[in-house]
């Protein structure tokens, strides 16, 4: 080998090792940022207590609701986001009355929350 054939080997050698590098830092910084959000996720989601009484919690006031038909209407309506017709046509019931019980539940709500100062 002459010295133009040893230069140009060495040239192909430094941008193979750069294009090889340059990969590896795509594939790493790729696999850090998918990786990053769900560990991230997890970091943070991690109000597993905060979920768990937040839960107890609304049980706690739906209970205080005397009527089952007006827990089950309340329930289905602002927890679980249906709509009024949606839980009449369920329940069998018309939606005036869906309206009704919800009014129904959610005063008796109000009342005792205002009891208990929150």
């Amino acid at each position: 080998m002459n010295v133009e054939d040893t230069m140009c080997f060495e040239f192909c050698k430094t941008l193979l090792r750069r294009y090889a590098w340059r990969l590896q830092y795509k594939v790493r910084t790729k696999y850090n940022r998918e990786h990053y959000s769900i560990f991230n996720y997890q970091s943070y989601d991690n109000h597993f207590d905060e979920k768990i009484l937040s839960k107890i919690y609304v049980k706690y006031l739906l209970d205080m609701i005397p009527w089952e038909k007006s827990r089950t209407i309340i329930k289905a309506v602002i927890l679980d986001e249906k709509t009024e017709k949606e839980v009449a046509f369920e329940l069998h019931i018309s939606q005036q009355a869906v309206n009704k019980w919800k009014i129904k539940g959610l005063k008796i709500l109000r009342q005792n929350l205002k009891h208990l100062q929150i």
